[in-house]
């Protein structure tokens, strides 16, 4: 699949209201289950941290394929401009 058709559907997928609204409810039970850690203890605390990296790294790695692409069409633009 080209750089362009995978940012495409990468661009897809962050507006589409379905994910968006699974990605924030996963948030609200991280930090919910976060309030409640206290007694729990450290170790859980990280274990909800490292979800919630997790999480977030998801939306960096889409946001990676939408940017290449931005990039290479830059650079493509760039090259056609010097011939």
């Amino acid at each position: 699949m080209d750089i362009y058709k995978k940012a495409e559907y990468a661009k897809q997928i962050l507006e589409n209201p379905v994910y968006s609204e699974i990605i924030s409810k996963i948030e609200q039970d991280i930090i919910l289950r976060w309030k409640g850690s206290i007694v729990k203890g450290k170790e859980y605390r990280e274990e909800l941290f490292k979800e919630y990296e997790a999480l977030i790294r998801i939306g960096n790695v889409i946001n990676g394929i939408i940017n290449d692409a931005i990039y290479a069409k830059q650079k493509e633009d760039e090259m056609e401009a010097l011939k």
